[in-house]
Formats: C-alpha cells, structure tokens, sequence
C-alpha cells in the first residue's frame, strides 16, 4: 500500500488510463471531478473516489484548491486478503461504485480510521509501535 499527500495548486487533468491496482483519492479540500469506467463522480470532503483496477479512469478535473489523500493498494495483496476473509479464492476484481460516502456509516468510520493512520504518521508514532 502506498499512501501520500497530494496537491498541485492549479486546475489539471490527468488521464492514468486503465489504473493497475486500488486506487482511493480522499479531497481534504477542494474538488476531483473523475470518471472511471461507465460512472462519474465528483469527490470532496465528504466524498472519496475509488478506481477499479482495469476500468479506463478519466481525472477530469482535479481543482487548485484540491489537497486530497491518495491511496494505492496492491491488487493482487488485496484480492488475496479478500479471499481469506471469505474463505474461498477472489476469481475476478472487486467491483467498487466509484463515490465513497464519508459523512456517515462505515465510510465515517473507515475515514475517521484513516484519520487516526496519518495523525499517527504526522507525529512520528510509527516509530514507537514493535
């Protein structure tokens, strides 16, 4: 998994293409305006983006004011995980509708999971876990 902070300070596009793995964008200000396969979406705050792997993604507007949090997952890490989970082998991708609510339910709670991740990471706590 790969997790970073992202902002470009001005209005772009990016085209990715087919991404390869999972792909989380989680706009702590500002706007994302992305396709990815047949849906749209545009996240903010309260709403993150999630990109199948495969399905032709289209980041069509990502807004100046955008500072968002970027997550990468491994396919194959999290297709496997999946699969021990459930008890039987993944045979085909998981499938996510692409908008992420995070103003309530589990998307509140895997956000305010996240939160607690990078507090932790912003104040050297990682260093201190064994």
């Amino acid at each position: 998994m790969t997790v970073g902070i992202v902002r470009f300070g001005a209005d772009v596009l990016i085209d990715p293409g087919a991404v390869d793995g999972y792909h989380i964008d989680v706009p702590t200000s500002g706007a994302l305006d992305v396709s990815s396969g047949r849906q749209f979406v545009v996240a903010g705050p309260d709403r993150a983006a999630i990109y199948t792997p495969g399905e032709r993604t289209f980041l069509e507007r990502w807004s100046a004011d955008n500072t968002q949090v970027s997550i990468k997952i491994d396919r194959n890490a999290l297709e496997q995980e999946l699969g021990r989970i459930i008890g039987r082998p993944v045979v085909d991708r998981v499938r996510f509708d692409l908008g992420f609510d995070l103003a309530s339910g589990a998307g509140l709670r895997w956000a305010t999971t996240l939160q607690v991740l990078l507090d932790t990471i912003a104040e050297g706590e990682w260093a201190r876990i064994r």
